[in-house]
């Protein structure tokens, strides 16, 4: 079930108010400390648009909520270049590759690297819960194409706040 059927019992139009409205909701019921999204320099569309969604709702739910300010944990993963990631290899952290976030300025000693869980690390690819999810997507042609190259000992993102010193770029 969507989220808006959820809530309201019916689905509601797929269209950019609804998006906002229910991204609205959900911030303003749950006030979650931490938020991950792809990042704004993302060139999926569907991945900016994530960003921008969650921005506005932010926007709507910090005007009745002053004082909530929830760190944004962001990430990339469609770039313009096909070569990076590096392939998949779970026993692996991702390597940088140089200048390839230069225009986003998104700086990769900056960001922050989390181990995933030791079964995710697992190179038997059979018993490994991340592989799997991601062979599973089909539409996404599984785990040996670009897809595959996320399967690493860490995720990484950037983070920012809406207030304070870690506040996101203004265009």
């Amino acid at each position: 079930v969507d989220y808006h059927t959820y809530r309201h019992g019916t689905p509601a139009a797929y269209n950019h108010p609804n998006m906002v409205g229910d991204m609205v909701d959900v911030l303003a019921t749950y006030l979650p400390t931490h938020i991950f999204v792809t990042s704004e320099f993302d060139v999926h569309a569907d991945h900016t648009t994530s960003y921008q969604i969650l921005q506005e709702a932010l926007t709507q739910v910090i005007a009745s909520h002053p004082t909530y300010n929830p760190t944004i944990h962001k990430t990339q993963v469609w770039m313009s270049s096909l070569v990076w990631p590096n392939a998949l290899d779970a026993s692996a952290y991702f390597a940088e590759e140089p200048d390839l976030f230069a225009r986003t300025g998104l700086v990769w000693a900056e960001r922050e690297s989390l181990d995933v869980p030791p079964s995710m690390q697992l190179t038997m690819y059979g018993n490994n819960p991340k592989y799997m999810a991601v062979d599973y997507h089909t539409s996404q042609e599984g785990a040996y194409q670009f897809l595959g190259r996320f399967i690493h000992k860490d995720e990484f993102f950037w983070t920012e706040q809406r207030t304070g010193s870690n506040a996101p770029p203004v265009p």
